[in-house]
């Protein structure tokens, strides 16, 4: 009895492993059959709430809300622009200072020459912009990747408007200088800055028009009435969720018109050499469809290269396992790279747009504040005398932006948050208590991150 004892143990530890293995195996296939059937079920689900789930439905749908009617009249304004644009403006000294009015500008003349050279180009933009309709862009496709060709020109449309626009604040012609910043809000809107297509270019277009807006406040030029026009050329606060659910939305019809189960296409090098499991994709699929609701704001620690870039590829998105990919059992960022598209970086545009936006507004309401009261607010909290509400100076991450009046509160400094924290950044986490400009880590941040405005040096 015994030794039949011993020998049935002997057969259960010798067969035992081996059929947990294939139990383990058979289950995780199992598992990743449910999988791709819930992604199938999903990719449906879509087609039939109208989203495209092919390339060419894509490409219709950016088509029916576009117009081809004038698409050779800007294609001639774009290509012009363009042109003179190489004129090597970088290269003259001062030729992107905004310059109060009286004050001496060297660039002045080299600026003047490109205007001159851009009015027909500026007269052929206004023509095209009394017709109220979005424009035709020609798209590139390539597999299952999409752009938009002439986008790039469209920088130096509005460079013309905004060189344009420092002419006006010299001159101290403050009509003309709304007239250019309201032009290149109508520009941006032709090209469809606020489509789920088009994410990185509404913010590259948005931030370029904020920035000298806020160059402009930081001087005092306008007058109230014109302050409240600026405002209204800032794109609203309920356009963010909405730029948040067109881009997942447009980031999952391209996710799932690549065929990320079947595609030949698609190239996993080294991570995936069995192939992607159906188990990653609906975890990534599912991911996209919550990404508008779970949007957070995340602050990147400045850390050594190498340790960066491994967290960065070791940084688990879904902890749900597949049982049977090899080498990864989570979906990490080093497998979501491996997918057709690059989800999540217009969520991190978006997000830093939206802290532009709030530094932008704040910055014009401190020079209202300054009209009323010919000081600066000891406070942000006090510019609700000026019809603020604290949501305006609050950011993503939901601290409120830097702020320090100086003596007599005839000048300030506000700044926002310049995402990374810093080892040994005397400012402290986020936003910090001091500008960037006084910090011992980091001082170069202070061009980017903080504005001066008022009687100071730092103008």
């Amino acid at each position: 009895m015994k030794l039949r004892t011993n020998e049935t143990l002997y057969r259960i530890l010798i067969a035992g492993p081996p059929l947990l293995v294939v139990v383990v195996l058979a289950w995780g296939m199992v598992r990743e059959r449910a999988a791709e059937q819930r992604f199938h079920l999903h990719v449906a689900e879509f087609a039939s709430e109208g989203i495209p789930t092919s390339g060419l439905a894509i490409l219709q749908a950016i088509d029916q809300n576009t117009s081809k009617q004038h698409a050779a009249a800007w294609s001639e304004v774009l290509n012009a622009a363009s042109i003179i644009g190489e004129m090597e403006r970088d290269h003259v000294k001062g030729i992107e200072e905004l310059v109060p009015p009286g004050e001496p500008w060297a660039a002045e003349p080299f600026a003047l020459a490109i205007h001159e050279h851009a009015e027909p180009v500026l007269a052929k933009l206004d023509e095209l912009l009394r017709v109220d309709e979005k424009v035709w862009q020609p798209m590139l496709r390539r597999a299952y990747y999409f752009r938009q060709s002439s986008l790039w020109q469209v920088d130096s449309v509005a460079e013309l408007l905004i060189n344009q626009f420092r002419i006006a604040v010299h001159a101290g012609d403050a009509e003309q200088a709304i007239e250019c910043l309201s032009k290149c809000t109508e520009v941006g809107r032709r090209f469809d800055w606020e489509a789920g297509n088009s994410q990185y270019w509404h913010s590259r277009w948005s931030q370029t028009l904020e920035r000298i807006m806020r160059e402009s406040v930081a001087i005092e030029f306008w007058s109230d009435e014109q302050l409240v026009e600026l405002t209204r050329l800032i794109v609203p606060d309920r356009v963010f969720q909405r730029h948040l659910e067109e881009a997942s939305e447009f980031e999952t019809a391209a996710f799932v018109a690549s065929r990320p189960l079947d595609s030949p296409e698609i190239s996993v090098g080294e991570l995936c050499p069995f192939g992607l499991s159906p188990f990653h994709a609906l975890a990534e699929l599912e991911w996209l469809q919550s990404a508008p609701k779970d949007a957070r704001y995340d602050r990147i620690a400045k850390l050594p290269a190498k340790t960066e870039t491994a967290i960065s590829d070791e940084a688990i998105i879904d902890r749900h396992r597949s049982w049977v990919s090899v080498p990864w059992a989570t979906l990490n960022n080093a497998i979501q790279r491996s997918f057709p598209v690059t989800p999540g970086w217009q969520r991190v545009s978006l997000f830093a747009n939206y802290d532009a936006r709030r530094w932008t507004l704040t910055a014009i309401l401190l020079r209202r504040f300054y009209h009323a009261e010919r000081r600066f607010p000891a406070s942000l909290d006090q510019l609700t005398l000026v019809g603020a509400t604290p949501d305006i100076w609050t950011l993503a991450s939901s601290e409120p932006l830097g702020y320090r009046v100086g003596p007599e509160g005839k000048s300030a400094v506000l700044w926002t948050d310049a995402y990374r924290s810093y080892p040994g950044d005397n400012g402290g986490e986020g936003v910090g208590v001091i500008p960037y400009s006084e910090r011992a880590v980091g001082p170069a941040r202070a061009e980017s991150f903080e504005l001066w405005l008022g009687e100071s040096s730092h103008q």
